[in-house]
């Protein structure tokens, strides 16, 4: 469990016991990684995620995980 505690600014910043939506919201995030092997780099990734890509194209793969801490 996260903890909240509201900032100055108003926003809500998550310490270990935040349940709110803004923390569930703040969880998400997007990464761009340009690599020369896609393949190995699939392997790889899909090991750390521990799941296959959701999606996978020639030139792209997307991993869309609930927590991408490392499996």
């Amino acid at each position: 469990m996260r903890a909240c505690r509201e900032l100055p600014t108003g926003k809500v910043r998550a310490t270990d016991d935040c349940t709110t939506q803004e923390d569930q919201d703040m969880r998400r995030f997007h990464v761009h990684v340009a690599v020369e092997d896609l393949e190995a780099n699939i392997r790889f990734y899909s090991t750390v995620f521990g799941q296959e890509p959701t999606v996978r194209k020639d030139d792209y793969a997307k991993w869309m995980v609930e927590d991408p801490r490392p499996a």
